[in-house]
């Protein structure tokens, strides 16, 4: 294949992922079609297994991405002094912007629904197991590294922050939507390594 055409199928094929990426957090992978994919990535329906054997394939592919796109926000995720604190990502992820913008936010809490139901053995489900490894590892460098327990502060922090936004998302329209993460930012910030940097 000459360098050109190269450049142009990678371009392409970034775009078919970066639009099921943000698809598939906004509606559930089940709910979107590969038409409504490619639709949105202005590609013929045909021009999809050119570049995956499968939707199997894409939805992998495309939470992987969603990792990526979502780390590189977080690391605006600065306080006034311009460090990483545990106080701004507990703020940042659970704030009303990240709350009402599933399709762009964390794949943890957007996609957890749809890996639950795939194979434990399914390429989709080892990518979201690596991601969220890979933020509780994040998580752990924003935590005082004396404290004696500090992998499962890092799990019990994020799984309180993404319950919350799920739980928030579910009640969209109610006052609970926003209460629950008012309350949960409230009760994280009490913890005495809410403030470490990392």
């Amino acid at each position: 294949m000459p360098k050109s055409n190269k450049v142009t199928a990678d371009c392409n094929r970034q775009r078919i992922v970066e639009k099921a990426s943000s698809l598939f957090r906004e509606k559930g992978i089940e709910n979107v079609t590969v038409a409504e994919v490619m639709q949105g990535a202005s590609m013929t329906h045909g021009g999809f297994y050119k570049h995956f054997a499968s939707k199997a394939a894409l939805a992998a592919e495309a939470c992987a991405g969603a990792y990526g796109q979502v780390e590189k926000a977080r690391k605006t995720w600065l306080d006034g002094e311009g460090r990483h604190t545990l106080t701004t990502f507990i703020e940042n992820y659970l704030s009303v912007r990240h709350c009402d913008n599933p399709g762009h936010g964390c794949p943890i809490a957007a996609l957890a629904s749809d890996v639950a139901r795939a194979p434990e053995n399914a390429q989709l489900h080892m990518e979201y197991l690596a991601g969220l490894e890979a933020v509780v590892a994040e998580l752990n460098t924003r935590i005082e590294h004396s404290h004696p327990e500090k992998e499962h502060s890092a799990l019990g922090i994020l799984a309180t922050l993404v319950g919350a936004l799920v739980i928030s998302r579910a009640t969209k329209g109610s006052p609970i939507s926003e209460q629950v993460l008012l309350e949960a930012v409230s009760f994280l910030k009490r913890r005495p390594s809410a403030s470490s940097t990392m």
